[in-house]
């Protein structure tokens, strides 16, 4: 006849496919997130007393009157304890 014959598949056959996947999906899992917590910051800002000295204020639309200045506020909607 020349078919190829297959057993049906059972609950039991789905866990052996699991068991022999998830110890590799939890290796990748695994050295993702070391990646990512061993990574390396090219560009950070600290935004403590002396921000304003590195920064660079422009003049570009000073001469129209829509420049705005650096402020710092609590934002639009704030609380008040």
């Amino acid at each position: 006849d020349g078919r190829v014959t297959s057993r049906p598949r059972t609950p039991n056959d789905r866990f052996v496919t699991m068991a022999r996947t998830l110890p590799a999906l939890l290796l990748c899992v695994l050295a993702a997130l070391v990646r990512v917590a061993s990574a390396e910051v090219y560009f950070e800002e600290r935004f403590d007393a002396a921000w304003a000295d590195r920064w660079l204020k422009s003049d570009w639309h000073v001469s129209d009157g829509t420049a705005g200045d650096f402020t710092r506020t609590a934002g639009k909607w704030h609380v008040s304890d």
